[in-house]
């Protein structure tokens, strides 16, 4: 079988039902840490003088995977993904993955869908890396590095699975103050559901490996 098509039937095999299992998110990012740039047809050009791109492969009812690129000096702005799991594996380049993990007082990890815009939110930052396409693949979960942002250290593409895919509830965020150096934890204000006018994508189509949709699909390019 075809690294890609792998990859799409194993997440509709994986992710067919209502409840999401952990170990079910490991094994998708071990499949699509066999991807690579050739088979993805993604390429430097591509991003040309656009800082933002996005390539849609497949738009599901339960997952959606994606390619995003960004220009060399740009970043996706620090966002979250409520009660959502997200997969982000480099395909080329270099990225800076800075990750927060939401608390309340008594340290326990929060869920964000319970969130309210405009809020002052206690988060530890949890992840702080450099990424390229020879690292292993970052698994984002509901409570853990959820609050993320990809600043683009070199023009860079990364692939991308959300399960459940977005249902237009993502919420933005600035970083306000360091309030505990010891447990590394900051304070976050989260700043509304939409980011700043300089976020702009554009859409490019799938180039890539040709397969076949397993399942129930919105789209597939």
């Amino acid at each position: 079988m075809m690294p890609v098509q792998d990859v799409v039937s194993s997440a509709f095999e994986l992710f067919g039902r209502d409840e999401i299992f952990d170990e079910n998110v490991y094994l998708m990012a071990d499949k699509i840490n066999q991807l690579t740039e050739e088979e993805l047809d993604c390429r430097r050009e591509y991003i040309g003088p656009y800082p933002y791109v996005f390539t849609e492969i497949v738009d599901g009812e339960r997952f959606q995977i994606s390619i995003f690129y960004i220009k060399k000096g740009y970043n996706l702005p620090l966002h979250d993904h409520p009660g959502m799991y997200g997969i982000i594996k480099v395909l080329f380049g270099e990225v800076r993955l800075e990750c927060y993990s939401v608390s309340n007082s008594e340290g326990d990890l929060k869920d964000l869908t319970d969130l309210s815009e405009r809020s002052i939110i206690p988060c530890e930052r949890s992840m702080d890396t450099i990424l390229r396409k020879d690292s292993k693949p970052i698994i984002l979960t509901p409570t853990v590095n959820n609050i993320h942002k990809v600043i683009a250290e070199k023009d860079s593409a990364f692939f991308d699975c959300l399960i459940p895919p977005y249902d237009n509830n993502c919420h933005f965020y600035n970083v306000k103050k360091l309030i505990d150096s010891k447990k590394d934890i900051y304070e976050l204000e989260c700043t509304g559901s939409h980011p700043d006018d300089s976020y702009h994508t554009v859409r490019r189509q799938y180039s890539g490996e040709k397969f076949y949709p397993s399942g129930d699909h919105k789209k597939n390019f």
